[in-house]
Formats: C-alpha cells, sequence, structure tokens
C-alpha cells in the first residue's frame, strides 16, 4: 500500500516537475520574443487602396491590436491639419484653395472619410495608448514645420498635452535644427527619403536622444544594409518602409529592423 502511494507521489511530484520546467521555457521565450513595431502606413489600406489617411481604417486596425499609424498630413489653405497623400483618391480635384470646412466634406472615392484635425484629436483622446507618426507634406522646410506647430497649438486649444502620442517624421539636417528649437516633443523619428545622406551623416546629424528612431526604405542599396548594426549601436530604433511582400517584411527584419511600415496586414509572416 505504502509502495503505491509512493508511486503515486512520484509520478505527481514529476508532472510538477515538467510542468515547471515547460512554464520557465515560455516565460523565457516570451522574454526573448523580438516585439516587432508595426505602423499603418498612411493609416492602413482598405482592399487594394492605399495612402488613404481614412478615418474609417482606423478602428479595424486598433482593433486587430495595433497601436502605430502614420498619417500624412498638410495645412489647409486657413492652416488647420488635413489629411491626404494621393488627392487621386479623392471624388475631388485638387483645388487652388483648401478650406477647412470644405476639405470636411471631401470623400474619398470609395467614400471613406480623409482625416482631419478635429479626428486627430478624438481618437488621441479616446485611444490614448496609440501613436500618431506625422509625415509632413508640405513644400518647404519651414512649412514642415508649421504642420508640426499647429500640432501643438492644438495642446493649447483642447487642453490636452500630445507630446507621448505624436512622433514626427524628420526629413533634413535644416529641418531638424528648426524643429527642435520651435517644437516640443517628446521623440522625433528620421525619415530617408526626401534627402539622401550617408550612414555617417545621419550619425552625425541625427545624434540625439529626442531622435528615437531611423527610417529607411526597405529596397536600400548593400552599403546601407551592411551598415544598419551602426544605427541599433547608437541605440536608434530602427524602421524600414514600405515593404509590400511577406518576404521583403522577413527581409526587414532579418536586417535587425525593430518596425515596418506597411499598407496592409495580409504581407505580415
Amino acid at each position: 500500500m505504502h509502495i503505491k502511494i509512493n508511486q503515486v507521489i512520484s509520478k505527481i511530484l514529476a508532472i510538477m516537475l515538467v510542468l515547471s520546467i515547460f512554464s520557465c521555457l515560455l516565460f523565457a521565450y516570451g522574454c526573448n520574443k523580438k516585439q516587432e513595431i508595426i505602423i499603418l502606413h498612411a493609416g492602413g489600406g482598405y482592399d487594394n487602396l492605399t495612402y488613404l489617411n481614412a478615418q474609417e481604417t482606423f478602428t479595424y486596425y486598433y482593433n486587430q491590436g495595433y497601436r502605430y499609424f502614420e498619417y500624412d498630413l498638410q495645412l489647409s489653405t486657413d492652416g488647420k491639419l488635413i489629411g491626404t497623400h494621393a488627392w487621386e483618391h479623392l471624388e475631388t480635384k485638387y483645388p487652388s484653395t483648401i478650406l477647412y470646412e470644405d476639405f470636411k466634406n471631401f470623400k474619398l472615392q470609395n467614400g471613406f472619410t480623409p482625416v482631419n484635425e478635429e479626428w486627430l484629436m478624438e481618437i488621441i483622446q479616446n485611444y490614448p495608448d496609440i501613436k500618431i507618426i506625422v509625415d509632413a507634406k508640405a513644400d518647404t522646410i519651414e512649412n514642415d514645420v508649421l504642420i508640426l506647430q499647429r500640432i501643438e497649438q492644438l495642446e493649447t486649444i483642447y487642453n490636452y498635452d500630445l507630446s507621448s502620442n505624436i512622433i514626427p517624421e524628420i526629413f533634413s539636417k535644416e529641418m531638424w535644427e528648426t524643429a527642435k528649437q520651435t517644437t516640443s516633443f517628446n521623440q522625433y523619428l528620421f525619415s530617408h527619403y526626401k534627402i539622401y545622406y550617408s550612414v555617417e551623416q545621419i550619425l552625425e546629424y541625427f545624434n540625439d536622444e529626442l531622435i528615437w528612431g531611423i527610417s529607411l526604405p526597405n529596397n536600400c542599396d548593400s552599403y546601407f544594409r551592411s551598415q544598419l548594426y551602426r544605427f541599433k549601436d547608437a541605440n536608434k530604433k530602427l524602421f524600414m518602409f514600405t515593404p509590400i511582400t511577406t518576404d521583403e517584411v522577413l527581409d526587414c527584419f532579418n536586417l535587425g529592423a525593430d518596425g515596418v511600415y506597411i499598407d496592409k496586414l495580409s504581407i505580415l509572416p
């Protein structure tokens, strides 16, 4: 009888030991698993449409668990934020003047609504865990910075601190020198697509603790690919835009990217 009891106890202890080891392995895996950041490019696409900057896509992607959204912002003629990248998606052709109240009535060709500053403030206040990457779509550095300054004006208008939710993209040394003197966001992201710099120049010009990350095209040349580790060594997050296939996404992560800009979820591995 005692032998059988001892056998049962031994089996129970063995099972508990196996479960304990398995739990430890799962914990270690969870701690070491790379947490990639997925940024929804222009707010994310819909079907085969991209560059939408549409209000309606936000809820879908947010409910899927995504928290990083990039939007293309311009200023209306009367100095307010409007979201558009490609005017061909709008039912209205590019007008000579773009008054804010008129823009609010514009529709995308699929019936969606382009983003505007009131909507942006609403979602940030209702979903405080999101991050908005701002791609300022202006024709000069000065106007790019004016877009960022308008965002900070909204802080005063709404009495709401946006510094933790907004991450402006910086495109040049000159823009950065102006932006860091005239704006006060907690983080910025250098995006390497308007002006070409060498790796050495990027590390020199944007070696600032406020520059949270470096964003590069996913088809960057072999020189850049061989030097990507230097951005990580400089304690910068590395992002790549904009892969369009699963293989390209995997290539970005194999190169050491912390995140990617994507248009649709179906390409994620």
